[in-house]
């Protein structure tokens, strides 16, 4: 039970405590030993007092006794009246038969029996609750003659001693009074710091702020706990903005971090996770990985992937997974174990980056090389064709001047001389491809160059298939390249045609 009261105690109540009760409790143990001294002192000079009387009183009545002479020994205890402690005082004969007795109206028919059992040459007495009795042998000429019983108060040893208890309780609350004001500075020396360490731990343990310190400190025992306090407290405090620094890093990174168990059941999510996969914390938080699976990664390399992490090694590689909305994303990920103190494989860590614009451009990049090539082979090919096309167009330019106007093959060979023309500045278009160069733009009339389209378009569709052109008398002419217009009517007429 005083382990319970004290335990809701605080130290500087404990400290008072302590000082008040183990000050007064060697109090009273002194004060205790000092009545119990006091008490034994005066119950033996009470009774060499009363041995000193009852000799006394057995010296003057020897005579009576031996001669019979019950009146002169009754007058000799009549002389006790001036003993106001003596209560009874009895003369007994050798037989135990009453003698004479003090007062005359007391009772007393025999002497007690522990006076008449006890009866030898030394006198013996007892001790009883109010009063002390005493008997006393009355010898002459070397026989028991007698024996004198005195009966005092012990009226005087109670007062005597309620004055001495006062007296221990007053030293005992003056005592405590003491102790109490040195608990109370002892209490500002060693309690103070004691409940400001105690304070400060509880504001760390709620607050989680381990820039706190606690005051106080010395050279002493407790000094040096408050200092090894906030020696710990500093560590903590480093440690702590060390975490918070990786968990920033961790939390504000631009790569996917997952941490899972070595079930693969996800632990831990950081926001770029969120971003690129669509999924919450809260909807990752406790599934298995296979929830971004796509179903497009070959299961050797999944099963090579879990088989290292799990032997302990690191695995890099690019996945396809699938995110929340069902799309597809690429990623580039390197999947770690994680191990205790002990050694022992606990979580596996991975970390993933979003390479999905990346694999589009170096698609895009490819592509680009391909028509890069392809251009310089087709620039090839136009420079020798345009070698072909030369004495073409030079030969038909000569035969046409040579046929009459009206000549029906002066009309085939003109329509020849603007296909040649046509290729040739397909040629120039192709060489300007290959090359990279700008395009001549030069004012253009759109009707005759979409009529000489449509011819020549129309001498390459299938006959069931009808052209029919709705143009303006003058549309008036167009800045821009013939070669590329030609090019764009070409193939919205192709396309027309496939699409049918």
């Amino acid at each position: 039970m005083i382990g319970r009261i004290a335990a809701g105690l605080s130290i500087r109540a404990k400290l008072t405590a302590v000082i008040v009760l183990t000050s007064a409790a060697a109090l009273v143990l002194a004060a205790g030993a000092f009545v119990a001294h006091e008490v034994f002192t005066y119950r033996s000079s009470l009774v060499a007092e009363l041995t000193s009387l009852a000799r006394v009183v057995g010296s003057n009545t020897t005579a009576a006794l031996s001669f019979d002479d019950r009146r002169a020994a009754a007058e000799t205890l009549a002389g006790l009246s001036g003993e106001p402690h003596i209560l009874r005082a009895a003369l007994y004969d050798e037989e135990g038969r009453r003698f004479a007795v003090y007062p005359p109206s007391a009772e007393a028919d025999a002497a007690p029996d522990w006076a008449r059992r006890d009866q030898a040459r030394s006198p013996t007495h007892r001790f009883f609750p109010s009063y002390l009795e005493l008997a006393h042998p009355v010898v002459f000429d070397g026989d028991v003659v007698g024996t004198v019983v005195l009966r005092s108060s012990l009226e005087a040893l109670r007062a005597r001693l309620l004055r001495l208890v006062a007296i221990a309780l007053g030293i005992l609350a003056l005592a405590s009074l003491v102790a109490y004001s040195l608990s109370l500075a002892l209490g500002r020396l060693i309690a103070r710091p004691v409940q400001d360490l105690a304070e400060t731990m509880g504001r760390v343990s709620r607050e989680g702020d381990f820039s706190l310190r606690a005051a106080g400190g010395g050279q002493d025992e407790l000094g040096a706990l408050v200092d090894g306090f906030n020696r710990m407290l500093a560590q903590l405090q480093a440690r702590d903005e060390e975490l918070l620094r990786l968990a920033t890093a961790v939390e504000q990174a631009a790569e996917a971090i997952v941490v899972t168990d070595t079930h693969w059941r996800i632990q831990y999510v950081n926001p770029a996770f969120e971003h690129i996969t669509g999924y919450a914390r809260q909807e990752a938080l406790g599934e298995h990985i296979r929830l971004l699976r796509s179903g497009e990664n070959a299961a050797e390399l999944l099963r090579d992937l879990e088989e290292r992490v799990a032997g302990g090694e690191p695995w890099s590689g690019r996945l396809v997974n699938r995110r929340k909305d069902g799309s597809l994303y690429e990623e580039e990920c390197t999947v770690s174990p994680v191990r205790d103190d002990r050694g022992r494989i606990v979580n596996y860590v991975a970390v993933k980056r979003d390479v999905t614009a990346e694999v589009r451009l170096e698609k895009q990049l490819r592509q680009s090389q391909k028509l890069e090539a392809l251009g310089t082979l087709a620039g090839g090919i136009a420079h020798d064709f345009n070698n072909v096309l030369t004495p073409i167009l030079g030969y038909t330019e000569m035969a046409v001047d040579d046929l009459p106007p009206d000549s029906r093959v002066r009309d085939g060979l003109t329509r020849v001389l603007a296909a040649a023309e046509r290729a040739r500045d397909l040629v120039k278009q192709i060489l300007a491809f290959s090359r990279r160069a700008e395009q001549e733009r030069r004012p253009v009339h759109l009707g005759d160059l979409v009529r000489e389209t449509l011819r020549l378009v129309s001498a390459t569709l299938p006959k069931t298939i009808e052209i029919r052109s709705r143009l303006d008398d003058d549309p008036g002419p167009v800045v821009a390249d013939a070669t590329q217009l030609h090019q764009v009517l070409l193939n919205l007429c192709t396309n027309a045609w496939h699409a049918m």
